[in-house]
C-alpha cells in the first residue's frame, strides 16, 4: 500500500531462467551473450553490441525481488518480458518461448496469487498461433492480458493483418499492453551514445500509437484496451501540434480519411506513467486524464537491482498534485479495472 492506496506495477520484467536456455539451445536471429563479469544480455547475431540487458532480478533471485518490491509500497507486479518481445527470435522459436514465458509467468502467479498477475507473450508473426495462444494462456493459464510491441518486424500495429489477434482480447475481455522493442529508425540513428534506447525507443512508441489512433482500428474493435508504455511518448507534449498540423494538413499530407475521429482516438488508449519525474507524469495525465493512466516503474531496470528506478517512481507519484480520486485511479484502479482483480 501507498499513501492508503493500493498499487499495481503495470511495467515489470521477468525474463525466465527457461527462456535463456531456450534461445541458448536454438539458432536464432538474435541470441544471450554473456558479459565478462557475467552478466546477460541480447543481441542479434553477428553484433558485437548488445540489444537489450537482461538483469538478474528477470531471471533469478525472485523471493528477494519480492521483498524490495514489497518494501517499495508496490502491491501487485503485473509481469510481462522486456524487449525485443519473441517474433524477433525468429518463427522456430517465437511460439515455443511465448508458451515458455507465459508457464513460467502462470506459476509465479499461482505461487504468489496475491501480489503478482502476468500478461502473455504471443507470436503476432503468426497470427493463428497468436490467437491460439492468447486463448490458452488466458483461459488455461490464467494470464489478464497479452503483450504486444511496438512494431512486429518492422510492421506497425494498425495492419489488418492483426486483427484477428484484437478479436480474441476482445471476446476474452484482456488488454494489449504494447511496449517498445527495435525501432524502425534505429539503423539511422546509430548505436553510438546509448541514442536508439534513451530516443529512437519512445519515437517508436509515439509512432506506433499514432497510426493505431490515426487509422480504424479504435473504431472497429471499440471495446479493445490498448495499454502503451512510458507515459504515451511524445504525443502527451507534442499534442497541440498534433491537433492543429493533422486539422490543417493530414489529408493532403498524410492520406487522412475524414470518417476517422484521429486526434480524439489519442484519449481512447491508455498509458503507463514509467517516466519516473513528477512533471513528466503530469503533462501525461492532463491530456490522457486519470482514467486513462496507470502507475508503472520498468523495475527491475536501472541501477541497484531495479531499486533506483522503483524509488523515482514512488517519489514522483507522491509529488503528483491531484486528487485523492485520481491518484486512486492511477496506482491501482484502473489497472485491477482492465485485469479484472
Amino acid at each position: 500500500m501507498f499513501q492508503g492506496h493500493r498499487v499495481f506495477d503495470f511495467q515489470t520484467h521477468v525474463f525466465p531462467k527457461e527462456c535463456v536456455r531456450l534461445i541458448e539451445g536454438s539458432k536464432s536471429p538474435m541470441g544471450v551473450r554473456r558479459s565478462p563479469d557475467g552478466e546477460l544480455f541480447l543481441a542479434e547475431a553477428g553484433e558485437d553490441r548488445g540489444f537489450n540487458f537482461l538483469p538478474r532480478f528477470l531471471y533469478d533471485g525472485f523471493e528477494k525481488r519480492m521483498k524490495v518490491v514489497g518494501r517499495s509500497g508496490v502491491d501487485v507486479q503485473v509481469l510481462s518480458v522486456p524487449a525485443p518481445g519473441v517474433d524477433r527470435f525468429g518463427p522456430k522459436v517465437a511460439g515455443r518461448l511465448a508458451r515458455t514465458i507465459n508457464d513460467s509467468i502462470a506459476k509465479l502467479s499461482e505461487r504468489y496469487p496475491d501480489s503478482v498477475t502476468g500478461l502473455a507473450s504471443v507470436p503476432f508473426s503468426d497470427v493463428p498461433a497468436a490467437v491460439e495462444e492468447t486463448r490458452r494462456a488466458v483461459e488455461e493459464r490464467g494470464l489478464r492480458g497479452i503483450e504486444a510491441f511496438t512494431n512486429i518486424n518492422g510492421t506497425y500495429l494498425d495492419s489488418p493483418a492483426f486483427f484477428p489477434i484484437y478479436e480474441e482480447a476482445v471476446r476474452l475481455g484482456v488488454p494489449i499492453y504494447v511496449h517498445p522493442t527495435v525501432p524502425n529508425i534505429a539503423p539511422a540513428v546509430g548505436a553510438e551514445y546509448n541514442v536508439s534506447l534513451l530516443y529512437a525507443w519512445p519515437f517508436d512508441t509515439t509512432v506506433s500509437m499514432t497510426r493505431l489512433a490515426f487509422s480504424s482500428v479504435l473504431r472497429r474493435h471499440p471495446k479493445l484496451e490498448f495499454v502503451f508504455t512510458h507515459g504515451g511518448g511524445m504525443v502527451p507534449f507534442y499534442n497541440v501540434r498534433v491537433r492543429t498540423l493533422n486539422a490543417a494538413y493530414g489529408r493532403e499530407l498524410g492520406g487522412l480519411d475524414s470518417k476517422e475521429p484521429s486526434f480524439e482516438n489519442f484519449r481512447k488508449i491508455n498509458i503507463d506513467l514509467a517516466v519516473h519525474y513528477a512533471p513528466a507524469m503530469l503533462c501525461a495525465i492532463s491530456f490522457f486524464s486519470a482514467r486513462r493512466c496507470v502507475f508503472a516503474t520498468d523495475f527491475p531496470y536501472g541501477r541497484r537491482d531495479g531499486s533506483e528506478l522503483l524509488e523515482l517512481s514512488m517519489k514522483a507519484v507522491a509529488e503528483l498534485d491531484i486528487d485523492d480520486d485520481e491518484k486512486d485511479r492511477i496506482l491501482g484502479g484502473n489497472a485491477s479495472r482492465m485485469l479484472h482483480m
